[in-house]
């Protein structure tokens, strides 16, 4: 007795790879038992894609798996002028650390450049205002003009006047100013000379302060005649 012979062609059992990154699902392959997924190579602005988070070579079940990403790393310089003050590696997208950097006689207003968000090298420059000092001029108690100095540099000052007295200058220097400042005039009161003839002659002479009295010389004398007065 001879039986029949059915041939049975066992059938190929697949496996469902999902690739996602984070919750969203980038593409999903139907993989035979034992085969290595195809995947793909995702981009991501701003950083690198390092592999998945599990193997999708020789599949023997569903799985899911991962992107996996690093961020690129940019170089923030900071610089005053052409001296470099700080350089930072700052991961794309956050911000850098940056410094407040001090300089004598100013104050810091700011870097040129925004140093947040990073997302490509840059080069960010120190902005500086100059400190403002208040220099007074005074005769006495009388303030005679205010005037605001930038650190470091001159007053103009100005040259006051004053009847029956000659301007010397003041009492402090006006270069170079790194604080508020309060300076007095310095006057010289004014000398005049009188002279004092006699028959055409000169008599004496006097050196006499802008309003005051002279002072007579002594009495001249002439024979036959009586001196009643200048």
């Amino acid at each position: 007795v001879v039986f029949g012979m059915t041939s049975c062609k066992k059938k190929d059992v697949t496996y469902t790879v999902t690739f996602m990154d984070g919750e969203t699902v980038l593409k999903t392959e139907t993989v035979k038992e034992g085969e290595n997924a195809q995947g793909l190579t995702p981009t991501k602005e701003g950083y690198t894609f390092d592999g998945w988070s599990v193997s999708v070579e020789n599949v023997t079940s569903d799985i899911t798996a991962y992107a996996k990403f690093t961020p690129i790393t940019y170089t923030v310089t900071f610089k005053d002028g052409d001296e470099v003050l700080k350089t930072e590696n700052v991961k794309y997208g956050e911000n850098a650390l940056g410094l407040t950097p001090e300089k004598e006689g100013y104050t810091f207003t700011g870097w040129s450049v925004s140093v947040e968000n990073i997302t490509s090298d840059i080069t960010a420059y120190a902005e500086f205002a100059p400190i403002t000092f208040t220099v007074t001029f005074k005769d006495g108690d009388e303030v005679l003009k205010t005037e605001k100095v930038n650190y470091g540099n001159n007053a103009e000052g100005l040259t006051p006047e004053k009847e029956g007295y000659t301007f010397t200058g003041w009492d402090q220097n006006l270069e170079n100013i790194t604080s508020d400042l309060v300076v007095n005039a310095q006057f010289v009161i004014k000398t005049f000379t009188v002279t004092f003839y006699v028959d055409g002659e000169v008599h004496a002479t006097k050196t006499v302060e802008y309003g005051k009295n002279a002072v007579a010389p002594t009495r001249p004398k002439k024979t036959g005649h009586e001196f009643v007065g200048w």
